[in-house]
């Protein structure tokens, strides 16, 4: 159970790291509207 969680918070910190990294546009992992299209 320990391993999956750890598993999980690192799949999540990856996902974030894509999406802060690469432009909304090319990756749209998490439907988020950006503060300038909004």
């Amino acid at each position: 159970m320990y391993k999956r969680t750890l598993l999980l918070t690192a799949l999540i910190g990856l996902l974030t790291l894509a999406a802060c990294t690469a432009p909304a546009r090319d990756i749209p992992l998490v439907p988020q509207p950006t503060p300038g299209q909004f």
